[in-house]
């Protein structure tokens, strides 16, 4: 004799069907969660790629490039950068000296005064709001096949965002 029509054993596995269903909502509930809360700040990579790209923006395999002598040099036409993101207002800064012999030769700089302040600042102390910087020291050779120094500073305090410098 068989019975027909038994549903018992389905409403067992019903509930634990809801609750397999609410573990693996919970679960990515709470990554999601995780992701968007989670604080990361670029500043300091953001400050390292700026400063390198000025650094190859001078320097080309061990020379300095004959163009950085000019008078008319614009570190912003030869390097590649936004004016825009340098002016009043900005938060980024870059302070590039090229030395010889302990004189400099040329200097130029740009952006966010006070954060070459907030740079030197940091070197001593730790705070979270300052200004992530860079510091980078190149040696090169000249057009008279003299070696220069170039000391590049760079800093960003961006508060996030999607903002290019190119």
């Amino acid at each position: 004799m068989k019975i027909l029509n038994k549903h018992a054993g389905e409403k067992l596995l019903t509930i634990w069907w809801f609750i397999v269903l609410g573990v693996i909502g919970g679960g990515i509930a709470i990554g999601v969660m995780i992701y968007i809360t989670a604080s990361i700040n670029t500043n300091g990579v953001e400050a390292g790629i700026l400063g390198e790209r000025i650094v190859n923006c001078f320097v080309d395999n061990g020379y300095l490039k004959n163009s950085v002598s000019k008078d008319d040099f614009d570190i912003f036409k030869e390097c590649n950068l936004d004016k825009k993101f340098f002016e009043k207002g900005s938060y980024l800064y870059f302070n590039v000296s090229i030395y010889q012999g302990g004189i400099v030769l040329k200097d130029f700089s740009a952006g966010d005064y006070s954060l070459e302040k907030d740079c030197h600042i940091t070197k001593t102390v730790s705070a979270n709001n300052f200004a992530k910087c860079s510091e980078i020291s190149e040696v090169a050779i000249d057009s008279r096949n003299e070696t220069v120094k170039i000391y590049v500073l760079t800093g960003s305090n961006q508060k996030g965002g999607r903002v290019p410098i190119v």
